[in-house]
């Protein structure tokens, strides 16, 4: 299976996707954009993302799950993440995370599941803040959170 790389250049900064026809092996922030290939994936996922910072807020809840490579994450990893999947709008706190697996302890085990999120946007990662709605870390950086934040209309405090 042939994986390309794509960028797409966002109000948050470049983004870089790598996928093959048929599966996303990682959407992430980069610093910059470099050559681009493209397949009919990665220009779902663009179009996507076009969609999304029109304000169609739900548009990248739209590509199925089994289209992501989870095989990079841990088993715990792997359930945080298809948990993100299921934050179609809204917020959720580390700690519902932690207690919708069934793991209710685990809330920083479930930050750093969070922090590792290799599918970035399209699990909404972003949408995870600490207890009262406190906004805590982004792997893009939290002026980049509150953006995203802010574009979805979700309220946070800094």
């Amino acid at each position: 299976m042939k994986t390309i790389t794509s960028y797409y250049q966002s109000p948050i900064g470049p983004i870089e996707i790598i996928c093959s026809e048929e599966i996303i092996k990682s959407i992430r922030s980069v610093k910059r954009i470099k050559k681009s290939d493209n397949n009919q994936l990665s220009k779902l996922l663009c179009k996507s993302l076009d969609d999304y910072f029109e304000g169609e807020i739900t548009s990248l809840g739209k590509i199925p799950l089994s289209k992501y490579d989870f095989s990079q994450g841990t088993k715990f990893q792997q359930k945080v993440w298809r948990e993100l999947f299921k934050i179609k709008s809204g917020i959720k706190t580390y700690g519902e995370i932690a207690k919708l697996i069934k793991s209710p302890k685990s809330s920083r085990a479930v930050g750093g599941a969070v922090g590792k999120n290799p599918f970035l946007l399209f699990l909404p990662c972003h949408r995870v803040l600490g207890s009262n709605k406190k906004i805590t870390g982004f792997s893009s950086g939290i002026d980049k959170k509150k953006i995203l934040l802010r574009h979805e209309g979700l309220e946070f405090i800094s």
